[in-house]
């Protein structure tokens, strides 16, 4: 379109708004038309005025042909604090760009730089699909009308920024007029698809699927733009996370000298502080990192551009820092991010790869901790299964030694019932394996026996703590017992297990009988306070009146229906625990039968 098409056209979608400005005013007058004409773009108008809304549309994307770009950028940008919906977004874009592309190029990014972070505050205000808060099966496929609508909203962004990556591209080093200080505009663009990656794609489902998902699109258009303005993606990691520690460091260092300065009753300027600049500057988000991190070792994408310098093990201690960070997240898409980039890691190492030396490393315990609760706390029977997958995966990368002060680790952290069972499950399966791998010459078995003896036959705490609060573990106790009373014969003693039955039974067994009696007594006088028409309150005429919790929750909270059913579960479990006790006795009792002195 030449220019006498441009301003005729121009002049037709003025009369279209019925606007009184003319085409003079417009090219003279931009701050105060501009916004004049955005207010236009109202809800009511988009849905009942199409056609203003277009000849808006179209007007804005013909400003930058007869408008100063400088005067024009600020008085769309000025737009861009107020507007909150798609519509004023999409209208804004264009005319943007358009007007940058204006400028000279020595000036050009300055003006972007501005223009990016101004137009990404309306991404990072967008909502975001609502997370699984509920107990489900699988993960949202990252798809349904909330994530297509942010995603096309992001491609939008990022069509957005494209001509300036053509600009400032790593191939183009050697391009005529571009600015001395050129790799500080690289910098903050590729910022731009980091943050862009932080949220709100870091919130969205991009696992690898075919046919590809709209978000999955965006996340493929930010790690092609990086790949073109980086040349290497782990020294553009490493660049951004010593960036974050030196703004951060000299933040404190600028407070400390503050404070000093409140104390002694002086006030000085501190903008000629070292740093002061550095420290003026935004942190990487490192949750976009962590998604950079995923979308590489995880999903293979923009791996073929990766350079293949480095170990294993060294892309290991960048990742394992973003998984943390990762599992850490409230959110499940973004645990699950964690959760993937863990297990494409782990799978990089042969079984044994690590020694015990390993986990005196304060990152490794931290990533130790941050599985073992999502293992025990998400609610995605997806993430729970992958989370146990990775946790196993994880173990078997250690010798003996590690795996044994691996599980030490992780009993010792959590108290919880469940987590322990778990550990006496994993020490039994261990055993197993090293029984069927070197039959009667197992001393790896007897080993794992004698480091976990004490903490599985706690009598301590099974005094102290209720059979119902501590069923998982001791359930989990007794069917190791009955594994090796089975497996490992008295007269093969491989384990050493035959050594401990003695104080087995006149310890562990017998208090736990006991305590089983007890509860049970509790239990039948409770319910027969039901059928009796309601139970009383705690502690009043009972000799073994006690608060019985099912859940955290006292029983005479309850309903009486409620109570009823927390009541009968309770008589099964504990009749379960007593039947595999029992069981085991009479395993004990038959190989003492065959021999073993008594």
């Amino acid at each position: 379109m030449d220019e006498s098409a441009i301003t005729c056209r121009i002049s037709e979608l003025l009369l279209v708004l019925n606007s009184h400005h003319s085409l003079s005013d417009l090219a003279s007058d931009a701050l105060t038309v501009v916004p004049e004409l955005f207010s236009l773009l109202t809800d009511e108008n988009v849905v009942n005025q199409q056609e203003k809304v277009d000849a808006i549309m179209e007007l804005s994307d013909l400003l930058p042909n007869i408008c100063p770009p400088k005067e024009l950028i600020i008085a769309l940008l000025d737009q861009a604090d107020s507007f909150k919906d798609y519509v004023k977004f999409k209208a804004l874009l264009s005319p943007i760009q358009k007007s940058i592309q204006l400028l000279p190029l020595k000036s050009r990014f300055f003006s972007l730089d501005l223009a990016a972070d101004n137009l990404y505050e309306h991404l990072a205000s967008e909502p975001l699909p609502e997370d699984e808060t509920e107990l489900v099966e699988t993960l949202a496929l990252g798809t349904g009308k909330s994530a297509d609508n942010l995603s096309q909203t992001v491609l939008d962004f990022l069509k957005f920024l494209e001509p300036f990556v053509n600009d400032l591209s790593w191939f183009n080093k050697q391009s005529t007029g571009m600015p001395n200080n050129s790799k500080k505009h690289v910098r903050n663009l590729t910022v731009s698809f980091i943050k862009v990656l932080n949220r709100p794609l870091g919130y969205l489902n991009l696992s690898a699927a075919e046919p590809k998902t709209l978000c999955y699109l965006c996340a493929e258009c930010c790690m092609i733009s990086i790949s073109r303005l980086q040349s290497n993606f782990i020294k553009m990691i490493e660049e951004s996370l010593e960036h974050n520690e030196t703004v951060a460091r000299i933040v404190k260092q600028r407070k400390l000298l503050e404070e000093k300065q409140i104390l002694s009753g002086r006030s000085e300027d501190l903008d000629d502080f070292e740093g002061s600049k550095s420290c003026l500057e935004e942190l990487v988000p490192e949750i976009g990192l962590g998604v950079i991190a995923y979308l590489i070792f995880s999903q293979n994408l923009q791996f073929s551009s990766f350079p293949q310098v480095y170990t294993s093990y060294y892309i290991f201690s960048i990742c394992r820092r973003f998984i943390v960070l990762l599992l850490k997240s409230s959110h499940s898409q973004l645990v699950h991010k964690g959760l993937q980039l863990c297990s494409s890691s782990l799978e990089k190492f042969p079984a044994k790869s690590f020694d015990c030396q390993e986990l005196d490393c304060d990152e490794m315990k931290e990533l130790i901790k941050s599985l073992m609760h999502v293992v025990i706390s998400t609610k995605v029977k997806e993430l729970n299964v992958l989370a146990v997958t990775t946790f196993q995966k994880f173990l078997k990368l250690y010798d003996v030694d590690g795996r044994i002060i691996f599980l030490k680790f992780v009993s010792e952290t959590f108290h919880q019932s469940n987590v322990q069972a778990y550990i006496v499950t994993l020490v039994k399966n261990e055993m197993a394996d090293c029984m069927e791998q070197h039959g009667e010459n197992s001393d790896e078995a007897a080993i794992f026996l004698k480091k976990f003896f004490s903490q599985f036959f706690d009598t301590k705490r099974l005094i102290e703590k209720s059979v119902l609060d501590d069923g998982d573990k001791i359930l989990a106790t007794l069917n190791l017992l009955r594994f090796l009373v089975i497996r490992d014969r008295h007269d093969c003693n491989v384990t050493g297990i035959w050594n401990y039955i003695p104080a087995i039974q006149e310890n562990y067994l017998k208090t736990l009988r006991a305590n089983l009696k007890v509860m049970r007594s509790v239990i039948q006088e409770k319910i027969q306070r039901l059928k009796t028409g309601g139970l009383a309150a705690s502690g009043q005429n009972s000799e073994f009146a006690m608060d019985v919790k099912i859940k955290d929750q006292i029983l005479d909270d309850l309903t009486p229906e409620q109570q009823k059913d927390a009541l009968q579960s309770t008589c099964n479990n504990i009749d379960l625990i007593e039947s595999v006790l029992i069981r085991v006795e009479q395993l004990i009792d038959e190989e003492k039968s065959l021999g073993l002195p008594q």
